[in-house]
């Protein structure tokens, strides 16, 4: 007895398969391109603070819904007696989401490591734009949490908050605000004011 095989039946099955793929593939695109609520921003940036390490980039990336991948790191020389100070890190930023400004093709996001020779803590600094077009974060969705922070004022935007934690590290973050009174950009540091002391 010949035995007929219903060769598109396995064809049907890849075709099935390669599809479920693409339309996974694809709502995961979209879930990481679309804009948070100003919510679920303010407890990522929350979660950053009590994770207390600005220096963990796979952190700050997942926090921002940026990739950033490391540029080659250079020695810093003290200008006076060219001894060495440490090591510098930066990386190039690149967005995965709507949140963050774009400025000519790029990005505006900047991040970078700087881990000093002597017993001093290593320091970090961070800072975006944030794209008021797709989300818009008042203060009043830090101050519930945080308090009212230190108000500074700029002549061109709303206002300035700055807000200063000690955790595993001590981090200063500076919110600036537009005059829609929405955020404009975040800056964050860690361990600055040491070197300052």
């Amino acid at each position: 007895m010949k035995r007929f095989i219903n060769r598109a039946y396995p064809v049907a099955l890849l075709c099935a398969t390669l599809l479920t793929i693409v339309e996974a593939c694809a709502g995961q695109s979209l879930a990481s391109t679309a804009a948070r609520t100003p919510d679920r921003f303010f407890s990522d940036l929350r979660d950053l603070v009590e994770h207390g390490d600005l220096g963990d980039e796979e952190y700050v990336a997942q926090t921002f819904r940026l990739q950033l991948t490391a540029e080659p790191s250079e020695t810093v020389f003290n200008p006076t007696t060219k001894s060495v100070e440490g090591v510098s890190s930066k990386f190039i930023a690149t967005a995965k989401s709507v949140e963050t400004q774009i400025f000519e093709g790029k990005p505006k996001a900047n991040y970078g490591q700087f881990k000093p020779n002597r017993s001093t803590p290593e320091k970090s600094s961070f800072t975006e734009a944030i794209n008021e077009a797709e989300i818009c974060l008042k203060k009043e969705q830090f101050t519930p949490t945080w308090g009212e922070g230190e108000p500074q004022w700029n002549p061109s935007f709303q206002g300035q908050i700055t807000y200063i934690f000690s955790r595993r590290n001590e981090l200063e973050i500076y919110l600036l605000f537009s005059k829609t009174g929405c955020l404009h950009e975040i800056t964050l540091f860690q361990n600055r004011r040491d070197e300052l002391k």
